[in-house]
């Protein structure tokens, strides 16, 4: 088990408390690297597991360990994590409460070889929908496949939305899964992208975000 960063001792709320705590308990663990300062990418692909909580934003530690094909261990109370609407986030990753950040080293000794290696071959096909570097990242897609389905939803809420353009495509955009993402054919995928990005600019008054001309999915 990895983790890496600032202990800040004297400011017990930061992280949620969990680094702190975690570092107190787990310094001098067999099996646990708790380093005070900088990550290293090279322990962290050597790692089985990664701890995930809060600070350095809500959550960035879950996708550097997702890339780096370290299992992340989410330790973030009332934390939503980013796309939880559409990716189970258990095939690829482990949440865990403050309270067992005591038996942690151990509940996670528990965990089947079989499951590590299924949660390990997860993390590498779905990494790339929570990255947002190019070439290869998908996250600005599940952004808006996200923004389409909370459109479409609003649209069946409130029938006075039914006069909008567009209402075929919501309802194709809303049925489609991340998977697609990843297998779809190159030639159907940029129009698909400026698809979602029509469909973002008319439910969010005319905002389009940053311009982008299609997306990777090599």
């Amino acid at each position: 088990l990895y983790h890496a960063g600032t202990i800040k001792t004297t400011a017990p709320w930061y992280s949620q408390g969990v680094r702190a705590q975690f570092h107190r308990l787990h310094a001098n663990t067999s099996g646990v690297r708790s380093r005070v300062g900088s990550w290293d990418a090279s322990e962290m692909r050597r790692s089985t597991f990664c701890l995930a909580p809060s600070g350095w934003g809500y959550g960035w530690r879950t996708y550097l360990a997702l890339s780096m094909l370290c299992i992340p261990v989410i330790v973030q109370p009332l934390v939503e994590q980013a796309f939880h609407d559409l990716l189970n986030y258990s095939t690829f990753s482990l949440t865990f409460d403050p309270a067992d950040l005591s038996e942690l080293p151990e509940l996670l000794r528990r965990v089947p070889p079989q499951r590590i290696c299924e949660m390990r071959q997860a993390a590498a096909r779905y990494r790339r929908l929570l990255t947002w570097q190019p070439p290869h990242g998908l996250a600005y897609d599940m952004l808006m496949l996200s923004l389409c389905r909370r459109a479409r939803a609003l649209q069946l809420r409130y029938p006075g939305l039914a006069h909008l353009r567009m209402n075929r495509s919501w309802a194709s955009c809303a049925r489609m899964k991340p998977e697609q993402l990843l297998t779809r054919p190159p030639d159907n995928r940029e129009a698909d992208v400026v698809r979602l990005n029509d469909m973002c600019s008319m439910t969010y008054g005319g905002f389009r975000g940053p311009e982008r001309k299609g997306c990777d999915f090599h």
